[in-house]
């Protein structure tokens, strides 16, 4: 099997149940179709059970967490690459058939790390066509260029990744003390640092941003995932400095990193960096004014740029969480301590 297209699903809507009935007729000779539902909906899962479909593994589980159904799904998938689905999103079938074929064609060549396409953008005022260039590049700083240089929703997420790849990514952030929103990003970097994502040349996923295409919703996106995570509301403020420290800890001091020369490390850290900084300076989802120490080390933060340290970001990190909780502060720096002393980094 080459292909897996990976659902972890918990709505139990029409249209969620349409999403999953069609994704379900992808599984082929050619395609493995997986379906984790933790809705714990006894008529959702009834329902389930009337797709009979060959190579369709449809598992039906008790409520848990949104990661650990993303975990335990992609753990069911045999393909050489996965490509995941949202149960509220929508592909193309031959879109999906082209990744089985790119799959097949590829799955022996080691400098392919994924697959990718064109996505039809769906948001409230406009649809429109996105692909990446630069991704299919030998050149990693390309490749990363290609991602970040795309001012829009992660729809590099949604590439059928080598499911070897994708497997060390979610066994790395599994590890993470907290689940952070932007943390897709973090893994779409991963990807990209394994290897070149060469274009199947068709339309192939179609995405519905609605709910996060304006401000005020991402934000309250944003802080559901970062309560979600027992972290304080005021982690908020950091939101795009957390993303440049973490893709730039990645490029720089983990295991992932080690493949490349030292210059191209130091090259992805920094262009990552840079253009997350900029999001974070720019950014007006940061929330209300913070009381004077927190805005003291905030201030500090920004100050580090453009001679940014990743041990000084990572010290002025934790000194901002431990005002809310030292018990979160000592959580997080450990980790990225112990990822950058794992690498030998």
């Amino acid at each position: 099997m080459r292909l897996s297209v990976v659902i972890p699903t918990h709505r139990d809507t029409p249209k969620a149940r349409a999403r999953l009935l069609w994704a379900s007729s992808w599984a082929s000779d050619a395609v493995e179709v997986v379906i984790r539902d933790n809705s714990g909906s006894a008529a959702k899962r009834a329902w389930l059970s009337e797709i009979g479909q060959a190579n369709c593994n449809i598992v039906s589980v008790d409520p848990c967490p949104a990661y650990t159904n993303f975990n335990a799904a992609l753990a069911l998938a045999k393909g050489d690459f996965v490509l995941f689905h949202g149960d509220d999103d929508a592909a193309f079938d031959r879109g999906i058939a082209a990744f089985a074929v790119a799959a097949d064609a590829t799955a022996d060549d080691a400098s392919v790390a994924g697959l990718t396409g064109a996505y039809a953008l769906e948001e409230r005022q406009r649809s429109h066509l996105v692909s990446y260039a630069g991704v299919d590049s030998a050149d990693v700083l390309q490749r990363v260029d290609g991602f970040v240089g795309y001012q829009g929703p992660n729809l590099m997420f949604y590439s059928a990744v080598r499911r070897t790849v994708a497997e060390a990514a979610f066994g790395f952030m599994e590890r993470h003390p907290f689940q952070m929103p932007f943390r897709d990003n973090v893994f779409t970097l991963i990807y990209l640092l394994a290897g070149r994502f060469p274009s199947i040349n068709r339309l192939a996923f179609i995405y519905d941003n609605a709910n996060w295409d304006s401000v005020e919703q991402a934000t309250a996106n944003d802080l559901r995932y970062y309560a979600a995570a027992g972290l304080d509301p005021a982690i908020h403020k950091l939101h795009w400095l957390l993303c440049g420290f973490e893709g730039a800890s990645v490029a720089m001091r983990s295991r992932f990193a080690l493949p490349l020369a030292p210059a191209q490390r130091q090259a992805v850290a920094a262009r990552w960096f840079e253009l997350m900084f900029r999001r974070f300076v720019g950014s007006v989802r940061q929330g209300p004014a913070l009381a004077a120490p927190a805005q003291m080390i905030v201030d500090r933060l920004l100050g580090s740029y453009p001679n940014f340290q990743l041990e000084t970001l990572l010290g002025g990190i934790c000194d901002y969480m431990a005002l809310f909780s030292a018990e979160h502060a000592q959580a997080y720096g450990r980790f990225w301590r112990e990822v950058a002393a794992e690498a030998g980094l």
